[in-house]
């Protein structure tokens, strides 16, 4: 036992209670007692002390055991009552056992007393088990009828004549017809007339083969629309008293039927759960010894008809081992103490397969002699079974709960824990012992209405998971909280996020700062391009003046020259700069429908010459799309740069090729272009294409500011460009977009 039995022990002799104290730890009992010698205590300690079985004493000076049994049928307790007192007639004892006792014990007998004592306590534990199997066979009828009553299967029942004698609600959703529109009447009539010879030969199929499940598919009309085709089973239970019916099963197959004549409908078939006890019975009759099996005990054993059993071989059916010696001690001490025998334990049978068994005792005592011995013998086996395995899957599950990484602890229906698993501890420092029985917000009571307690309540009255991030005050930590819902009450998984709730708020300041810098820099450019812009203009200007002097009085003034030229490099500079401001400055209402494939056209006329003269060949593909809601513009520069950067670093020995294609996946536009230039050594110079003039190629002119405005453009519009090449084998630039639609869309 998990727990010492409590014992309630009504006696005034304290020598008497304590020879029985003294006699239930000699059979190895682990008990506790309380002993109470009047009326008054012995209520007290029916409600305060809570006993789990009661001896009694029958006459004490002011109470007797009459009348504490009448104190406890009054209250209602459901727990053996055991009777020890001196020699009684047997008339006495017959009495007692009427008013409720469940056994009775002479003081002088007292070695009795601990059989007596199991054999009670595995009666009432045998009543509660036959009341939760009662309780599970309610359960499952219910559940069977829910199936029935909700399953999108129509069935139908008919009796001998093929008349209706039940149809479950699909029949009506199906067909149209409610069960007085059938009820009586014959289910061929509904049957569509072509199939009817088919039917028939196939009913007389069913009826010579009873209890088996037979496939079929007919037509069955349709309250005012005609047929519906129906693919379904049929099964002949006439011979079954229970049922005395055929019952159909089918469901409407007319959408499959019309789209795939040429394949067959799938069979559906009934599933009905019919779950029969196999329980026999036997009789040892000592005196003459002889054993008796009845055939379904033979039948568990598998063994003959015609076999004969003896102890010895009887016994020798049971696994060799702790089973065999537990069914002959346990056989020996019936036969010898009268002690009832209810055991489970594994046979092996004559063909040679395991199985588990039940197997109850009922000793007949004559003159104090066990003469027979008579009870029954159940294959248990699959309950067994499903009882081990549900065993190791309950411990397997208590193992991953222990052993995952998230703290985890359940609460019943009245907020009392359940369960609370290792991580638990750490988390909530509390260990399990401290919580388990306890009511969380008893343990809590800083948490009631607090985030935790208000989704708690939200579970558990919605029946909805609730997720949640939640700062506990009193642990100094971030918790994050997930709540699932059940009938038996709420499971909570949680577990610390405290650094990553930092890491957050670290992430977030630094991001606030930078977009603050960002801010800054973007103002300070702007100030410089615009303030910067007059003053050059004049200072070309004016130099252009001077020149223009000096040129007129025959004077040539290298340094002027150098002074322009400085001049115009750091005006092309700020218009640059204030170029890329633009770009990042444009608006959305700008945007409109572009054709890839016109606009490719279009940039193509601002080189004609040179992709003659190079002798330049496109290969395009827009079949995975050529239409985007974009910045013309934007696109525009964008195929121009890519393009002119190809023609401009080609291979020398190579006439150009460039492939552009678009492709699509999920919401993102993709286009890619190619081509076999002469590439970039992207291991030398990682992170530095896109970059403000950065060239690679000394031998060709250019500013280094293409693709950069290309990666500039492209982000803007909320796509990403990335590049993969190799040198002497090209270049691949790919752009993902995100397909966008008009405003007004």
């Amino acid at each position: 036992m998990n727990t010492k039995l409590r014992i309630l022990h009504l006696e005034d002799l304290r020598s008497d209670a304590e020879l029985v104290n003294r006699t239930l730890k000699k059979a190895k009992f682990d008990f506790e007692r309380l002993v109470v010698d009047n009326r008054e205590n012995f209520i007290k300690a029916l409600t305060e002390f809570v006993p789990d079985i009661i001896l009694s004493d029958h006459s004490l000076p002011s109470f007797n055991s009459h009348e504490a049994l009448s104190i406890f049928k009054t209250m209602g307790l459901n727990i053996p009552f055991i009777l020890i007192t001196a020699t009684i007639s047997e008339e006495f004892a017959v009495d007692v056992i009427k008013r409720g006792a469940d056994d009775y014990i002479l003081k002088d007998r007292l070695e009795r007393l601990p059989t007596a004592l199991a054999n009670a306590l595995e009666k009432f534990q045998l009543l509660k088990d036959h009341q939760s199997i009662q309780d599970d066979l309610v359960k499952n009828e219910t559940l069977f009828r829910a199936l029935i009553e909700n399953s999108d299967d129509a069935i139908i029942v008919i009796n001998e004549q093929v008349e209706f004698t039940y149809q479950s609600p699909a029949v009506e959703r199906l067909t149209g017809f409610d069960f007085t529109d059938l009820m009586g009447k014959k289910l061929l009539d509904f049957i569509h007339p072509d199939d009817l010879e088919d039917y028939h030969l196939f009913f007389e199929q069913v009826l010579q083969l009873p209890g088996i499940a037979i496939p079929n598919k007919f037509r069955f009309l349709q309250k005012n629309l005609g047929y519906i085709y129906t693919d379904g089973t049929i099964i002949n239970l006439l011979h079954d008293k229970n049922v005395n019916a055929l019952v159909i099963n089918y469901r409407d197959n007319t959408k499959k039927i019309k789209a795939e004549e040429e394949k067959k409908a799938l069979e559906v078939l009934l599933d009905k759960a019919n779950s029969l006890a196999r329980i026999g019975s036997y009789e040892l009759d000592l005196e003459n010894d002889k054993l008796f099996w009845s055939n379904i005990t033979r039948q568990i054993h598998e063994v003959e008809d015609s076999y004969r059993p003896t102890v010895e071989s009887a016994t020798s059916f049971y696994k060799e081992g702790l089973n065999r010696e537990t069914i002959n001690n346990q056989l020996n001490i019936t036969i010898t103490t009268g002690k009832t025998l209810d055991l489970e334990l594994q046979i092996i049978t004559a063909k040679g397969n395991e199985c588990w068994v039940r197997i109850i005792s009922e000793p007949d005592i004559i003159n104090g002699k066990c003469v027979k011995v008579r009870g029954s013998f159940q294959d248990i086996d699959i309950r067994k079974r499903a009882e081990l395995e549900l065993l190791k899957v309950a411990e397997e599950k208590n193992m991953i709960l222990e052993s995952i990484g998230d703290g985890f602890f359940t609460l019943d229906v009245n907020w009392m824990i359940t369960y609370w698993n290792k991580e638990a501890e750490n988390i909530l420092q509390k260990r399990r012992e401290e919580v388990i029985g306890r009511n969380i917000w008893d343990l809590y009571h800083e948490a009631v209405d607090t985030l935790s307690y208000l989704n708690m309540l939200e579970a558990a009255k919605e029946s909805k998971v609730q997720n949640f991030e939640w700062f506990v005050e009193s642990l100094k930590c971030w918790l994050d909280v997930t709540i699932y819902p059940s009938v038996k009450g709420l499971s909570i998984f949680f577990k610390d996020i405290t650094e990553r709730k930092f890491g957050e708020m670290e992430r977030a300041k630094m991001v606030s700062d930078i977009l603050k810098r960002n801010n800054d820099l973007e103002q300070f450019s702007y100030i410089i391009s615009h303030n910067l812009r007059a003053p050059v203009a004049n200072i070309i200007g004016l130099a252009e003046e001077l020149r223009r002097n000096l040129a007129v009085k025959g004077e040539n003034n290298l340094t002027m020259d150098y002074l322009i030229a400085s001049t115009k490099k750091l005006d092309t500079v700020i218009i640059d700069l204030h170029s890329i401001l633009q770009v990042k400055h444009e608006f959305i209402e700008n945007k409109e429908s572009v054709i890839l494939s016109r606009l490719l056209e279009e940039v193509l006329t601002y080189m004609p010459n040179l992709i003659r003269e190079q002798k330049v060949k496109f290969i395009i593909d827009f079949s995975a799309g050529d239409e985007l809601w974009i910045l013309k513009s934007f696109m525009h520069n964008i195929f121009y740069n890519l393009i002119s950067n190809s023609i401009k670093y080609r291979q020398p020995a190579l006439d150009p090729i460039i492939e552009i294609k678009s492709e699509r996946s999920g919401d993102k536009f993709i286009l890619i272009f190619t081509d076999n230039g002469i590439g970039i050594d992207l291991v030398k110079n990682k992170g530095q294409v896109f970059g403000l003039y950065k060239r690679f190629h000394s031998h060709v002119e250019g500013k280094g500011m293409g693709l950069f405005m290309v990666k500039t453009q492209i982000e803007t519009l909320g796509g990403t460009i990335s590049v993969d090449s190799k040198v002497d084998h090209g270049t691949q630039f790919r752009l993902e977009l995100k397909l966008d639609l008009p405003a007004n869309t």
